[in-house]
């Protein structure tokens, strides 16, 4: 089973936005029978639920996760993940850094649509920038699409399960 995690800081911005529309994207292709599409933080508050604002554009988009909680980052996590997204270089860094027998699995998202920038955490942000933030994460996923289903399922490793 192909496994994706996307990485932010709180995890509860960008990287429960990022897996939610990665999972309707799977579904819209009806791909996503087969599919295990997560979200963690680097410095997680676990438990805290997805930002509302973020939470009414996906619901704006026609995604709904309101059962996401917040997640840390774990040895676990990454054991199970064929690819890991960081959101932003400092993550994709610090990633590598606390895990180095997964360094090989963590990427930029933005790299997955051709590119090298990093997504603006959008915690403090207005609803209309908010919107934009969320709308270029959808982009750069439809962009890359292709890109995260091949890397995803090229990597094999050992189920811990």
């Amino acid at each position: 089973m192909p496994s994706v995690l996307f990485v932010c800081t709180g995890n509860v911005c960008r990287s429960p936005a990022a897996a939610a529309i990665f999972r309707h994207l799977l579904q819209q292709r009806r791909m996503a029978a087969g599919w295990h599409v997560g979200s963690a933080g680097t410095w997680a508050t676990p438990g805290a639920p997805i930002h509302p604002l973020v939470q009414r554009v996906l619901k704006e988009m026609g995604m709904v996760d309101s059962r996401h909680r917040a997640r840390l980052v774990s040895p676990q996590l990454m054991a199970q993940a064929d690819l890991v997204l960081g959101v932003t270089r400092h993550h994709v860094e610090a990633l590598r850094a606390e895990f180095p027998a997964h360094a090989e699995r963590v990427h930029l998202l933005s790299t997955m649509a051709g590119h090298t920038f990093d997504i603006p955490d959008p915690a403090n942000m207005t609803l209309r920038e908010v919107r934009y933030i969320v709308a270029e994460i959808r982009d750069i996923l439809e962009a890359g699409f292709d890109r995260i289903v091949q890397e995803a399922t090229c990597r094999t490793h050992p189920s811990p399960r």
